[in-house]
């Protein structure tokens, strides 16, 4: 981790405490706070680490999150680099969109056609 001062390290101290101290396996949820910690902190780096490494998937909303800290964060290329479902090619193209990056989103359009994903840029997620 590169992002080991003040209360972001206490948090990371308890995070691993559950385990080494208490006997605790950490479950989704724990590992979901530990990536807002971060993704607050700007350590986008050490999110993508983190859930990289975890024991179980990572569902949409960690991957949401960690594409949300990318836009926060100005992180293009890891942005890019995680991207897989509907929800995410929209927020990859809002990244793209805030920065007027407008043929980027014509090559999100293209490879959400080449996935055959539907939802259209532009259009609230309905869940």
């Amino acid at each position: 981790m590169l992002c080991t001062s003040g209360l972001v390290q206490q948090g990371l101290d308890l995070f691993a405490s559950m385990t080494t101290k208490h006997q605790i396996e950490p479950k989704l949820e724990h590992y979901g706070s530990m990536v807002d910690l971060l993704r607050r902190s700007g350590c986008v780096k050490d999110d993508h680490d983190l859930i990289r490494t975890m024991p179980m998937n990572p569902n949409a909303i960690i991957w949401g999150a960690l594409l949300s800290a990318c836009r926060t964060h100005d992180n293009m290329e890891l942005a890019e680099s995680v991207v897989w479902n509907s929800e995410n090619y929209v927020l990859l193209s809002n990244v793209y969109a805030e920065r007027g990056k407008w043929d980027e989103i014509k090559k999100v359009r293209a490879l959400m056609m080449e996935n055959r994903i539907n939802k259209a840029l532009g259009q609230s997620m309905v869940g």
